[in-house]
């Protein structure tokens, strides 16, 4: 079998293909890659690869291809050598016995070893009666930007917390993500899907962020119990889901508050980025019309920062005085598309809550000693 390809293009199409690979958690078969030649498809090649969690498809036009069947190979070497490729087009070779595949670039060649592609671990596909719907991509993207980076990354933790939970309900879109530190809540409420549509699954928070990075028009979503597909323009997409119970945020999120401040985001982080460099760890006041922040550093030394309140709601004269993880409020604030933040207080052992008109973030204090 013969393969001929701008090198542009089948490089483009690899992109799509490698951020879900895992070197820390591959198997021999899930190091390779599949190249499919299908009668049906004239001139088109298929690329297919799985990592166990997540499998992935997406395909390229050939300039020419003789043959049809199958080539398995490692990724990382075929990617490796398409990346530095010189030439304007590559050609791929898969000699007579189907040992060997010769990568040739110019005069230059690579020679890769083959896998048996009857031990390739073909995607998991749904049940053809499974009803799906399409969200526009550009609002998906915003919500899993805003919401998945906050899930944890440990695999050995509490599992459903390293996933994000997708809840759809009344033609409305949440993304809900926590690390028991901060709870994150984004909402699409014009995702123009139908009403009756209802659904509540636990994604694995690498799923979206690769996904995120791929994402183009609209995307056509599919679950069942364990496994949801994402449909987009040239790509296809099955991960499996997690199993388990979400943590119902609906009853955690303080409704209520006594002090609601409203600072400019940029000048709010301006003073976390100075107070960092003498400790995570920061005292938050009220100073007449600033919000005041102190950290400090034994032997090192203190710094105090002044963010101007452009709004003040604190109808009881309430005192604030609150320790926080200046690192948690930053990332917080620095994922917010607003130009302005909300911070509601209760008292220093209650949550804070930042709110924003598309997502509701919570955060907790620290005791002081």
């Amino acid at each position: 079998m013969k393969i001929k390809v701008k090198t542009d293009v089948i490089r483009s199409a690899f992109q799509k293909v490698t951020p879900f690979f895992e070197e820390s958690r591959a198997t021999l078969m899930s190091k390779t890659v599949l190249l499919n030649v299908d009668i049906s498809k004239p001139k088109t090649v298929q690329i297919l690869y799985n990592n166990l969690v997540q499998g992935v498809q997406t395909e390229f036009v050939a300039d020419e291809i003789e043959g049809v069947g199958k080539i398995c190979v490692g990724l990382e070497m075929l990617k490796g050598v398409i990346e530095k490729a010189r030439s304007n087009d590559v050609t791929i070779l898969l000699d007579e016995k189907g040992n060997t595949v010769t990568v040739m670039d110019g005069r230059s060649n690579s020679h890769l070893g083959v896998f048996s592609s009857d031990d390739f671990m073909i995607l998991q596909t749904l049940p053809k009666e499974t009803k799906g719907f399409t969200i526009d991509g550009k609002k998906f993207k915003n919500l899993i930007d805003k919401v998945a980076f906050v899930a944890l990354d440990d695999m050995e933790s509490n599992f459903t917390l390293t996933g994000v939970l997708l809840t759809i309900k009344d033609g409305n879109v949440e993304l809900a993500a926590t690390d028991r530190d901060r709870l994150v809540v984004g909402f699409c409420k014009d995702a123009g899907l139908d009403k009756s549509l209802e659904c509540k699954v636990i994604i694995p928070k690498n799923t979206l962020l690769r996904l995120s990075k791929i994402i183009s028009g609209d995307v056509r979503i599919a679950v069942t119990d364990q496994l949801i597909t994402f449909d987009l323009d040239n790509f296809y997409m099955v991960s499996r889901l997690i199993p388990g119970s979400f943590v119902n945020y609906s009853e955690i999120i303080p409704k209520e508050y006594n002090i609601k401040l409203k600072a400019a985001k940029s000048e709010l982080i301006a003073c976390i980025e100075v107070l960092k460099t003498f400790n995570n760890l920061m005292i938050m006041e009220i100073d007449k019309d600033d919000l005041v922040l102190k950290s400090r550093q034994v032997s090192y030394g203190h710094s105090i920062q002044y963010c101007k309140l452009t709004e003040q709601d604190n109808p009881k004269k309430e005192k604030l005085e609150v320790m926080i993880n200046g690192a948690l409020l930053e990332s917080l604030v620095g994922s917010s598309s607003n130009l302005e933040v909300t911070i509601r207080y209760i008292s220093p052992i209650k949550p804070l809550v930042i709110e924003e008109s598309d997502r509701i973030s919570m955060f907790m204090p620290i005791k002081i000693q």
